[in-house]
């Protein structure tokens, strides 16, 4: 989802009251640290196995559908039935620079009306994979 998306998105919550001025907020500060640190770069290939493993146990715990494709490149959940608001969906994509290094870009969405990306969870996922 692009930015302007986002923010009328955040803007039309906000003005029909579905979101507090401190969820607003919180989506802002996500949005910011989303910006500033995806995708997630691994220097080593032992740091990139490990950060690939804690993407997909992030998106198996907080996703709301089941694995659908996990591979070296590319973990999906299966789509969310679009009558049910508010399921998460989980996805990610790891592209190797080197023999050494790769690079990781996660997102958690949601159904809203389509697929909305959640920057908060996205925001949580990023943090953990980098713990490792």
């Amino acid at each position: 989802m692009n930015k302007f998306t986002l923010a009328v998105l955040v803007s039309v919550l906000s003005l029909t009251g579905c979101v507090s001025p401190e969820q607003q907020k919180a989506a802002n500060d996500a949005r910011n640290y989303i910006v500033a640190n995806s995708p997630i770069k691994a220097t080593s290939k032992e740091q990139c196995d490990l950060m690939w493993q804690r993407t997909q146990y992030f998106i198996t715990r907080n996703a709301g559908m089941k694995l659908q494709i996990v591979t070296d490149t590319a973990i999906e959940t299966y789509n969310a039935d679009p009558n049910k608001m508010g399921v998460a969906t989980g996805s990610a994509i790891r592209l190797f620079s080197s023999k050494e290094s790769c690079e990781i870009e996660p997102t958690i969405s949601y159904n809203l009306y389509g697929p909305q990306l959640d920057v908060i969870k996205t925001a949580e996922m990023i943090k953990f994979i980098k713990q490792a």
